[in-house]
């Protein structure tokens, strides 16, 4: 471990500590066999959570409830003004979070199992493996403490290496009423873009995960869809996350887009949902719009068609009324008598045309439902929604002895415990319940991040995954995506 004086410089006294000596190589993977139920694509970031009072906030220009951005300079400066703050370190960003969590349910699970009286030929020898790939953290300090923490988790970092120089930082400080601010310092040097180790490294997944806020990277938008078809088509289910609202907001089209090319689960809360639907009713409208243009296309030409063969019964008409109006004229004027008929009046025509009938949530999860096989909202205090197969599966909220503390990282465990209660194989009902038990455990204590202790609590009594549960997963999702 470093001390103040240690090799990392001007790295903070807060963050010294935690900065391991080795750096951790990520993993050159090159394909030919599946080693991971789920892998994630993502941003690898640092949190740093500090508890502040309000004068402190004001010294840092935090908008109170909210965040603001700031240079990777003024994090430097940032980080000196809060030296001796009671704080806490570690390996960070929504999808780490998520891919740690999975970590320690399977290691509790383990555990749990070896301690087991279980017999031997019924214990499953299976465990959920986990990796990550994409923006795996920059080139300092940060970036080698956050791919440490991750492998010690049981995260495999998968890929070429840092990118970047810099890795994000996420501050989070709360003030005495619990309230939380932020001030975020991202990389402008990460993308994402479809290389053939991702190619590889996807196709060797059981599971692709890919991280919401990833849509604010270079190269997203033409990325992730072909990713996800890539994935699909090697037979490797996908997972996307919301990110946050704002991120829904900007880049919604691209998000549906995205489900269009093969998402099979989809993970938001309920803000983040409502931004999506929006959107989704944006597309609808467009596609009624798109449709309508054809429809009127069609009654166009079948109208014209109509008019013409109009004009031409018209025009036989009138020449054969002529000819007619001829000869009642010469044998008038040769004195002989004819018979006169009354003149037949031209028949008539009406083009008929059929009108044509124009296509015309309970909450977010509904309505998302239509456009993608599976779909996860949670809703705070009120539980969470789960859509799949034609169901509606409404989770209640799991309360345990310890009140809630810290919402941060909530929505993040929640996919972890959903997740693996797919691996598993369980039904909607059990998934959702030990999302919730999840979720419930990371809101109890401060940070962002399952522990140990708290992971031997959520698998308690839960069979370890194996590989037939991974398998009824898979059937379970492709059974989805086929309704």
């Amino acid at each position: 471990m470093c001390n103040s004086t240690g090799s990392y410089g001007n790295l903070p006294l807060a963050m010294q500590s935690f900065v391991v000596e080795a750096p951790v190589q990520c993993r050159e993977h090159t394909g030919g066999q599946q080693e991971w139920d789920v892998l994630g694509v993502g941003q690898a970031m640092v949190d740093f959570a500090a508890s502040v009072d309000e004068g402190m906030l004001q010294s840092l220009n935090v908008p109170k409830g909210g965040r603001r951005v700031i240079s990777v300079p003024e994090r430097a400066q940032v980080m000196q003004l809060l030296e001796g703050c009671d704080s806490q370190v570690s390996a960070g960003g929504s999808l780490a979070n998520t891919l740690v969590g999975l970590g320690q349910l399977t290691a509790a699970q383990e555990r749990s199992d070896s301690s087991s009286s279980t017999p031997a030929s019924t214990a499953s020898t299976d465990s959920v493996r986990v990796g990550m790939t994409g923006c795996v953290g920059g080139s300092d300090a940060l970036g080698e403490f956050a791919r440490a923490q991750l492998q010690a988790a049981g995260v495999d970092v998968v890929g070429p290496g840092p990118t970047s120089n810099a890795t994000g930082v996420v501050m989070v400080f709360t003030t005495p009423d619990a309230q939380r601010s932020f001030l975020s310092s991202f990389s402008s040097e990460d993308s994402l873009h479809m290389s053939q180790q991702l190619q590889d490294a996807a196709a060797c997944a059981r599971l692709l995960l890919i991280e919401g806020y990833m849509w604010e990277t270079e190269g997203a938008a033409e990325a992730i869809p072909a990713l996800v078809r890539h994935a699909r088509s090697v037979g490797t289910l996908v997972a996307l996350t919301a990110g946050d609202a704002g991120v829904v907001e900007r880049h919604g089209a691209k998000v549906l887009q995205a489900i269009a090319a093969g998402v099979d689960i989809w993970f938001g809360n309920e803000a983040e949902a409502a931004a999506l639907v929006q959107h989704l009713h944006v597309q609808q409208a467009e596609q009624q719009q798109a449709r309508a243009a054809l429809e009127q296309q069609q009654q166009d030409a079948v109208a014209a068609d109509l008019l013409e063969d109009e004009e031409q019964d018209f025009t036989a008409m009138q020449l054969e009324r002529l000819g007619s109006s001829a000869a009642n004229n010469k044998a008038a004027g040769s004195g002989g008598s004819s018979a006169s008929s009354p003149a037949s009046s031209p028949a008539s025509h009406s083009s008929s045309s059929s009108s044509m009938q124009q296509p015309s949530g309970m909450d977010g999860a509904l309505q998302l439902a239509s456009a993608c096989p599976m779909v996860v909202v949670t809703d705070g205090s009120k539980g969470s929604y789960i859509t799949a197969m034609g169901q509606l599966v409404v989770v209640p909220p799991y309360w345990s002895t310890k009140p809630p503390v810290d919402t941060c990282g909530a929505g993040d465990a929640y996919a972890a415990g959903l997740l693996y209660g797919f691996l598993c194989g369980l039904d909607l009902h059990s998934m959702g319940h030990l999302a919730a038990k999840t979720a419930s455990a990371v809101i109890a204590k401060h940070g962002p991040q399952l522990s140990p202790e708290d992971a031997e609590w959520v698998v308690a009594g839960l069979r370890r995954p194996s590989r037939a549960g991974v398998a009824a997963a898979a059937a379970t999702a492709s059974s989805a995506d086929a309704s």
